[in-house]
């Protein structure tokens, strides 16, 4: 974790002193513009995810601060109505004409014309989070994971492990993110000769533990072959820990989750969650901000994306790990 940490100084170091190498010309080109503002954004409070990535983003912006930096945070009250609300988020950013928008497009069908009109209108966008569509947005880079590599490395984890019948509680259908995740997790766990099952909830689902709990007991209770449960984030590994122990089966089914949290690292060490896929959300936040800021000021850029994940986190490196996600950096 002290070799992270530093490595993180030093990049940050070099962003601010704008000598990343340049890829193509930025908004600059009629001179170093004064001022750049940001529009970020992000999830719910409730969501511990999103609090980590809220970190990464406040570290950006006070480092960027005294070049005339700025940064509007912009985030869902709830998840009742993700897709929609995800289309009305991007509308007022697009509407603030900030000089730099940073946005995982979760949901195309209601966010990417907001995209296009923000850039038309000459903001820069960066995507972050979910990448699916970045290209074909028009945002000039991607931070993030690859969301399928998520499920694929979940598939072969719960198979590697014995684990061969799986379910995907995805309590974000119709978001790209979700979709892709159980996407890969149905490729490898067939392909290691498992059987893959989806639960879907609805999305209010997503920031309610007690209806996740309720939903997984129950399809554990009606579908006694399942030794494996996915899940798409902390709150709901939590709320299907919970589920999974009402039943009465926490001996026999393996949790595995995406992002972490200290209860989901205290699970994994006390030997009462199998796995999870940890995607960084602390460098999605830093990152983003960083690489909208340098190109918007100076024109620079990294070369390539900005990879966060996906890394496995079992028994063998939790304890590793423990510490960051304390201080919500992981």
């Amino acid at each position: 974790m002290k070799r992270k940490i530093t490595v993180l100084i030093s990049a940050a170091a070099l962003a601010v002193a704008g000598v990343i190498p340049a890829l193509s010309a930025g908004a600059s080109g009629n001179g170093i513009p004064a001022k750049v503002s940001i529009a970020f954004l992000g999830g719910a409070p409730t969501d511990s995810f999103w609090t980590v990535v809220h970190n990464g983003v406040n570290v950006a912006a006070a480092s960027i601060k005294s070049l005339g930096g700025s940064v509007q945070w912009y985030g869902f009250q709830n998840y009742n109505n993700f897709c929609p609300d995800a289309g009305t988020l991007t509308k007022t950013i697009e509407a603030a004409h900030p000089t730099v928008a940073v946005i995982p497009n979760w949901c195309p069908q209601t966010q990417t014309q907001y995209i296009k009109a923000m850039e038309a209108a000459g903001t820069i966008v960066v995507e972050d989070n979910n990448g699916a569509t970045w290209k074909q947005d028009g945002a000039i880079n991607y931070v993030g994971e690859d969301n399928t590599s998520v499920g694929l490395k979940a598939g072969t984890t719960f198979i590697k492990d014995g684990y061969k019948n799986v379910v995907c509680v995805n309590s974000l259908p119709g978001t790209i993110t979700a979709e892709q995740v159980c996407s890969g997790l149905k490729t490898n766990v067939t392909k290691g000769g498992g059987k893959y099952t989806e639960l879907d909830l609805p999305s209010s689902a997503h920031d309610n533990p007690s209806s996740v709990e309720a939903a997984v007991k129950g399809y554990l209770l009606a579908h006694t072959a399942v030794t494996g449960v996915m899940t798409i984030g902390p709150q709901d590994a939590d709320a299907a820990a919970a589920g999974i122990s009402s039943a009465g089966l926490t001996s026999k089914v393996g949790l595995g989750s995406w992002d972490l949290s200290t209860n989901i690292l205290n699970r994994i060490i006390a030997g009462k969650q199998l796995f999870t896929i940890d995607q960084e959300p602390y460098l999605q936040g830093f990152y983003g901000i960083m690489v909208g800021f340098q190109y918007a000021k100076y024109g620079v850029i990294p070369s390539a994306v900005i990879p966060t994940g996906p890394n496995v986190v079992n028994a063998s490196n939790a304890k590793l790990t423990l510490a960051g996600a304390a201080l919500n950096l992981r």
